[in-house]
């Protein structure tokens, strides 16, 4: 399927045609008919090995199915799981969707082994830029060129919240179902907010969010608009630092992960930093907040999938305000020339 080495992480990866034939469950198989990454023959071939299978093929559909038609692929998930409850299946239902998403992992394991190899190359790549030369900035934002989605998606939040209008960003906000109690904790606090007060496999709709190099999860959209409504109050726009005024501004972008070729956008998962200094008095500091927007097919930039806040170090400054470079939590960074703005 894939020239070497990348075929070999495909194989490492591969289960059995067996081992897949002797699952006992109801399975729901999802595939999109134009996927270039993945042919949609793979999931015919589960479900001609799977004896309880179900198979939904989405026409004008790449790769990821539950981006690109993510509204038809939660009703078509959430209806199964719901009919297979009512049918007096004896397993419950957080098992079943495990299942189900065990499933849905196969068809795009090929995908990410077949990346494997040379995320490790970008890893290498990324430790030998850390001391390197940083980038030079980026071009002026004052436009954004015609078709340049991210720019504009930055743009756009960036003056959104500008005038304190933050819910035009959570427009641009592609939340997605959780099934409480939720994941695992991811650092101190309350990791799951989403899912307070919520019955065991209740399934809730939310967004992740985190804070730098300290606490996440997962959280409503009221929750994320408080969150970010809470930074933009405790902006002090008059405040100055070595990097400028305290308003909130876009600086710059990252990418933490590179697309793969079969994607025509640069990259897969894009954070758009903006900055202010918050708080008052001994309490005063810059603080970044980043919305993180993911790569799609066809040269398409999707909607915002995570938000971050958060304080940064010192040593950062350069590279999130002036030149760019690589930091460990957001990739390779492109600091935008402030003068030219």
């Amino acid at each position: 399927m894939f020239p070497e080495p990348r075929q070999r992480w495909v194989d490492t990866l591969a289960s059995e045609d067996t081992d897949i034939a002797a699952l006992p469950h109801e399975t729901l198989v999802i595939h999109g008919r134009d996927d270039q990454v993945l042919p949609w023959s793979n999931a015919l071939r589960l479900h001609e090995l799977i004896n309880r299978s179900q198979l939904h093929v989405f026409g004008r559909c790449g790769h990821w199915t539950q981006i690109e038609h993510s509204k038809r692929f939660n009703t078509l998930v959430g209806d199964f799981l719901v009919e297979y409850a009512a049918g007096g299946a004896s397993m419950k239902r957080h098992t079943i969707f495990y299942v189900v998403a065990g499933v849905l992992v196969l068809v795009l394991l090929g995908a990410l082994g077949a990346v494997a190899g040379d995320r490790r190359e970008d890893a290498e790549e990324a430790r030998a830029n850390a001391t390197a030369t940083p980038a030079p900035p980026v071009d002026s934002l004052r436009d954004c060129p015609w078709g340049d989605a991210s720019c504009v998606l930055a743009l756009g939040i960036e003056r959104a919240l500008q005038a304190n209008n933050v819910d035009a960003v959570i427009e641009f906000m592609a939340t997605r179902l959780f099934i409480c109690p939720g994941g695992r904790p991811e650092g101190p606090g309350q990791p799951f907010p989403l899912c307070a007060g919520a019955e065991r496999d209740t399934g809730r709709t939310g967004l992740p969010f985190g804070r730098r190099y300290s606490e996440g999860g997962v959280q409503s959209v009221d929750g994320i608009r408080s969150m970010v409504q809470g930074f933009l109050d405790d902006i002090d726009a008059n405040a100055k630092d070595a990097v400028g005024d305290g308003r909130l501004r876009l600086y710059a972008f990252s990418c933490s992960t590179p697309a793969i070729r079969f994607q025509n956008v640069s990259c897969a998962r894009e954070a758009i930093i903006l900055s202010a200094i918050i708080g008052d008095g001994s309490s005063q500091r810059r603080e970044l907040l980043i919305f993180w927007a993911a790569g799609g097919f066809q040269g398409r930039t999707l909607p915002v999938v995570e938000v971050w806040d958060g304080a940064i170090l010192t040593n950062e400054v350069p590279i999130l305000f002036q030149t760019g470079g690589v930091l460990p939590d957001l990739g390779e960074v492109y600091a935008i020339d402030q003068a030219l703005r």
